[in-house]
């Protein structure tokens, strides 16, 4: 095996019965995996106990990735996650039901430093406190004490005033994600308060059209605050009108991404895309 190549299992869709005896078949096999994805996966219905003691003897794994499964609530998920010990990437993006947030805290604390790429989106929560705090505000205190070599955070409300605690607990963050920004407020205080060492930003949705769905471009304050140190920036929201920002921004030096940040990651964990 090549040296920057990896086993990789996933496990897409596929009929109950099918997953019944790939699961087994985990068990025996899964240290061999680096990357395993759930894709569009029903726990509740695919024999989740027999993937969840394979996931048990995944001591080599470095990436992990969910995308709208369900069901991933039980409490023998917390305990599976104590064996990720070398974890780089854990993305968790548009699970339906409800995932306990211990679930995370537990992967977080496991793999430590070893923990490179973080991306939460869209994703609802079984909180752990009464008042049903939001999901950030629970999770950030917890990454940085933990997670001090972290390159990329995608939390979705991540908000102005939280990362500026993100440059001393996380020295080696490069890319932020931001999904809750206003476009006439907050936009341009973005670019003055950005950390330096952020060279990589992606904005989304709402962040950056009017009440009328239009996006009318950056303002050009905001463009020559983040020059001098963001590289790459991604846009995505759902409207037509965008495709001229992009000379607008590479004029300032800034290289306009068309994808997002983790989908540039995951090829070097899934080989076959």
């Amino acid at each position: 095996m090549a040296q920057n190549e990896l086993e990789w299992l996933e496990l897409n869709s596929l009929p109950a019965t099918t997953i019944r005896f790939i699961s087994s078949g985990l068990q025996s096999s899964s240290h061999i995996f680096g990357a395993i994805r759930f894709y569009k996966i029903d726990f509740n219905l695919f024999w989740s106990e027999l993937i969840i003691e394979g996931l048990s003897s995944c001591v080599n794994l470095l990436c992990l990735d969910f995308y709208e499964c369900d069901a991933i609530e039980q409490n023998s998920w917390i305990e599976t996650a104590k064996f990720f010990t070398k974890l780089e990437f854990l993305a968790i993006e548009g699970t339906f039901g409800e995932m306990p947030l211990a679930f995370i805290k537990q992967i977080i604390e496991t793999s430590g430093d070893n923990l490179l790429y973080l991306l939460i989106q869209e994703t609802r929560f079984l909180y752990t406190s009464d008042e049903g705090i939001a999901m950030v505000a629970e999770l950030l205190p917890f990454i940085l004490v933990h997670s001090r070599n972290l390159r990329a955070l995608s939390l979705g409300e991540l908000n102005l005033e939280q990362i500026s605690s993100l440059p001393e607990s996380c020295p080696k963050l490069k890319h932020v994600d931001f999904y809750t920004l206003n476009i006439s407020e907050e936009l341009p205080s973005l670019g003055q308060s950005l950390p330096p060492q952020i060279s990589s930003l992606a904005i989304y949705g709402a962040a950056l059209t009017h009440a009328g769905g239009y996006f009318y471009g950056f303002n050009k304050n905001f463009l020559e605050a983040i020059c001098c140190h963001v590289k790459y920036l991604s846009i995505f929201i759902d409207v037509e009108d965008i495709g001229y920002a992009t000379d607008e921004i590479e004029f300032y030096g800034i290289k306009y991404i068309e994808k997002p940040f983790h989908d540039v990651i995951y090829p070097s964990y899934f080989p076959q895309f």
